[in-house]
């Protein structure tokens, strides 16, 4: 589907007056409700976020880019769950900002990292670890791997990756006493952009480094977690190939987007999105996007990967429900969607009936507004939400249709009868056993 055409399509809503609080009024937001309404037509699905990017004179998108981003802009584009670029991720990082491919090696050098995706000959692997190469041996940025890659377009070479953050996991990323996650934990600042509090833990405990030599890069792939991530491009240039979640029509409980698999699907991978990221720069991506990068300089790239909590990814998880509730690789979010589902004051269920739903609802309303209703306003501020944890204000973003950061009787009560709908219907479907032979991928 391209943009034009789905700019034919008739569409919920009228024409809104720009936003004058963001750069994303340029977009026509009312007719942004919950789309799952019309069970995730796959026009509304790429208007969601072409409308929100930049189009590619090949039909591609590219993410905006922005500097100076307000709490209010970031927190919408977050909500959303569209990419966007943001150019002055460093403001205030200037120890990340030093760490180089070469400034890695010897500023961690008992770190322990592996060769992603390739084979590794015998003789060059030092040992039979997990993590067998060091970062302290600068050899490693010489040495190239194939990745046999079934995808013209994907890295053919295989990314060093330095998963630091595996050391609270028992991991062996590291030799020594030294605990080189500290270490790296000495160099961290949370970003201008986000807000400490909310941030700070799992900010800090998420670190990844991808070190990549020219054409390496990570395969396409889907992560299971369930926060939004931030990509810091420290040094080279990296092509980044994402798409939104596949169409899910069939409930599947085990995950299918494994390092690599997309290439092999039926027509291959089409990926929407397609763009560089340059040194300096951060790429901030949703949960549950394929996603794939590839070094197209000619000098070694270093990138930190983290993840955030607050703001959480609340609308775009409400647009693509039906999908996401649909793929095995979200799974490990699903019981936190349904904590969103009453803001975290007490346990959500779907009824059997609709007409149940509504009084649970309502009921479930009820406690919402004793709980978080501080001003007694008959409505919950987003402020009002922070104060009842990262549930309840992930909660409030995913009913929030009008994007005012207030919730409403209304916008609750319709919600929550939509949320129930999707968890009925996967509740009453068989997981399907995937055919890695013939599936195929529709966005």
């Amino acid at each position: 589907v391209s943009r034009r055409r789905a700019q034919a399509f008739l569409f919920v809503g009228e024409e809104a007056a720009p936003s004058h609080r963001s750069p994303v009024g340029v977009m026509r937001l009312n007719w942004i409700t919950p789309v799952i309404s019309a069970l995730d037509a796959d026009a509304e699905v790429w208007r969601w976020f072409a409308d929100a990017s930049i189009e590619n004179p090949d039909g591609t998108l590219s993410p905006r880019k922005f500097s100076n981003i307000s709490a209010e802009e970031f927190r919408r584009y977050s909500s959303m769950g569209v990419p966007i670029i943001i150019t002055d991720a460093f403001r205030g990082l200037d120890d990340v900002k030093t760490l180089t491919c070469e400034a890695m090696s010897e500023k961690f050098p008992t770190g322990r990292m592996k060769a992603e995706y390739a084979k590794i000959p015998k003789k060059d692997l030092p040992n039979s670890e997990d993590n067998p190469f060091t970062l302290g041996d600068s050899k490693w940025m010489e040495r190239s791997y194939k990745t046999g890659a079934k995808d013209p377009d994907a890295p053919v070479n295989a990314p060093f990756y330095w998963g630091i953050k595996g050391a609270d996991d028992g991991e062996k990323v590291y030799d020594g006493k030294k605990n080189m996650l500290k270490e790296v934990q000495k160099h961290l600042r949370i970003p201008y952009f986000l807000s400490e509090k909310p941030n700070k833990h799992e900010v800090f405990s998420s670190p990844e480094f991808w070190l990549n030599a020219p054409e390496a890069g990570a395969q396409a792939h889907m992560d299971s977690h369930c926060q939004p991530t931030i990509s810091l491009q420290i040094s080279g240039t990296r092509r980044w190939r994402l798409s939104w979640p596949p169409k899910a029509e069939k409930f599947f409980k085990a995950p299918r987007f494994m390092d690599g698999s997309v290439y092999k699907a039926q027509g291959g991978w089409k990926a929407p999105y397609s763009f560089n990221i340059s040194a300096g720069e951060a790429l901030i991506m949703p949960p549950a996007f394929i996603h794939e990068s590839r070094n197209v300089g000619g000098t070694c790239a270093s990138a930190l990967t983290l993840q955030f909590n607050e703001p959480g990814a609340g609308a775009y998880v409400r647009t693509l429900l039906p999908r996401l509730r649909r793929t095995g690789d979200f799974s490990e979010c699903w019981s936190m969607v349904n904590r969103w589902a009453v803001l975290s004051t007490g346990k959500a269920k779907a009824a059997n009936t609709a007409q149940q739903d509504t009084k649970f609802a309502q009921d479930s309303w009820k406690t919402v507004l004793k709980k978080l209703d501080k001003d007694s306003s008959g409505d919950i501020s987003y402020v009002e939400s922070l104060k009842g944890g990262q549930q309840a204000s992930d909660g409030l973003l995913f009913y929030d249709v009008n994007f005012d950061d207030r919730l409403s009787s209304k916008e609750f009560v319709e919600g929550f009868k939509k949320w129930a709908e999707v968890e009925r219907q996967v509740r009453n479907e068989q997981s399907e056993k995937w055919n890695k032979k013939t599936w195929k991928l529709e966005l």
